[in-house]
């Protein structure tokens, strides 16, 4: 009999997912007038929101959002990504 303990099994490859990159009709807003890219957020974790202004829910997670953004601001990008329910 052999008493060694099995070898471990090696973690599996985690897939390599190449996303896409953000391109909107309105362009991006609160960045300073720079159009941010994914590389640009590379090493982050990035958090999408998608929201419409006249859903309550979307605006009463927007406090929660900001505090996590504050908490964790090297770390952490959140980006709103508006979806009008409406034509405006």
């Amino acid at each position: 009999m052999n008493d060694a303990a099995p070898a471990p099994t090696p973690a599996p490859r985690r897939a390599r997912v190449r996303a896409p990159e953000l391109i909107g009709k309105g362009g991006w807003l609160n960045t300073g007038g720079t159009e941010l890219t994914l590389a640009d957020l590379r090493g982050k974790i990035v958090i999408l929101d998608f929201w419409t202004f006249c859903c309550i829910n979307c605006l009463h997670v927007l406090d929660e959002l900001r505090e996590l953004e504050e908490k964790h601001r090297d770390t952490v990008v959140i980006v709103g990504v508006h979806s009008p329910k409406f034509v405006h």
